[in-house]
């Protein structure tokens, strides 16, 4: 699925599927803004955030006020590999993403851990929610198959 907006998009792909020990998906992220880009193999998160990530963006459809979360695995470490947020930037129900993607890196011998982000905002059409809450539901539906 891909969100797109002007010089900007946010795509995610269906990776994987882990039921048995510990319910969970992975999908790759590619996100880019005004040149700016990043990418990420495979984040896994948990069925659990899923949905109800999934219900709170019923909820944001519907208001068009407030905002939504998805965190890889809930980690809220400085480490977090993937962030999400979708929100309301004012009164009458405009709309933005952000996303923010960390990869961490050795220096030295490996004594030194760094978190190497990248993170970017962009408006979206309040429209769009609509369509972007279907294409959740689709691409987290394919952990059934």
């Amino acid at each position: 699925m891909r969100i797109k907006a002007v010089n900007s998009f946010l795509d995610f792909q269906f990776v994987a599927v882990e039921l048995e020990h510990y319910p969970s998906l992975a999908l790759s992220i590619e996100v880019a803004c005004e040149g700016f880009t990043g990418f990420l193999q495979e984040v896994w998160f948990r069925l659990s955030d899923l949905e109800l990530f999934v219900r709170q963006l019923e909820t944001l459809e519907r208001s068009r006020q407030g905002e939504v979360r998805l965190i890889q695995m809930s980690d809220e470490s400085e480490y977090c590999p993937f962030r999400l947020r979708i929100f309301s930037t004012d009164r009458v129900g405009y709309m933005a993403i952000s996303a923010e993607m960390t990869r961490t890196s050795y220096i030295g011998n490996h004594s030194l851990l760094f978190a190497n982000k990248l993170s970017v905002t962009f408006e979206i059409d309040a429209g769009m929610l609509s369509t972007i809450l279907q294409d959740f539901k689709e691409v987290f539906a394919q952990r059934s198959q």
